[in-house]
């Protein structure tokens, strides 16, 4: 670690890229860990192909984060209680992620699946951290640089709160295995 005399050198003030990377790891863990946030796009999905392709070549383990929109008095009503909107957001966000475990189990990559309410950008960075995460991959938009500067896009939000590096993958972009083999069949 690096020391500065008006800095405190705890984790959530250096730079994640100044970390070395048994610093950045959690301490209990043997293996680097990537969060994929996953709302079942075209670029979520490019994301997650992106990271299988990792976790193949190095044998990470990977979490998948679905975020919805958190409970709001407007959402509740004489019909609707906060309980019963909480969990049909959750229900809808496990729907989301169906395909990305589905896609992990066929991989055979070590993974967790979790659905969380709140901000995007926000607990994309809480959950980075409350799993430990090593790195995130996800998944942006393709947009032009004119509609990027005036955009509030997750992803640069993302950036902005966490200090674990964030890989973009760009929606058409190639992965570095874009098609991946498909897993052997148990016989």
């Amino acid at each position: 670690m690096y020391s500065h005399p008006f800095v405190s050198s705890t984790h959530a003030e250096v730079p994640a890229l100044l970390r070395s990377r048994e610093s950045r790891a959690d301490p209990g863990s043997e293996c680097e860990r990537i969060l994929v946030p996953f709302d079942g796009s075209r670029a979520a999905q490019q994301a997650l192909q992106h990271a299988i392709a990792t976790s193949r070549r190095s044998g990470l383990q990977i979490a998948v984060v679905n975020v919805q929109p958190p409970v709001m008095a407007g959402d509740v009503s004489a019909f609707a209680s906060a309980g019963a909107v909480e969990e049909s957001r959750r229900s809808l966000g496990m729907a989301a992620l169906r395909p990305a475990m589905l896609a992990l189990q066929a991989h055979q990559v070590a993974h967790t699946a979790s659905v969380v309410l709140g901000d995007v950008a926000s607990e994309i960075a809480r959950s980075a951290h409350r799993f430990g995460s090593t790195k995130i991959v996800m998944g942006t938009r393709a947009m032009n640089a004119l509609r990027s500067l005036f955009s509030r896009s997750v992803s640069r939000r993302v950036v902005k709160l966490t200090t674990v590096p964030v890989t973009l993958v760009k929606a058409g972009a190639e992965t570095p295995q874009a098609a991946l083999p498909a897993p052997a069949m148990p016989t």
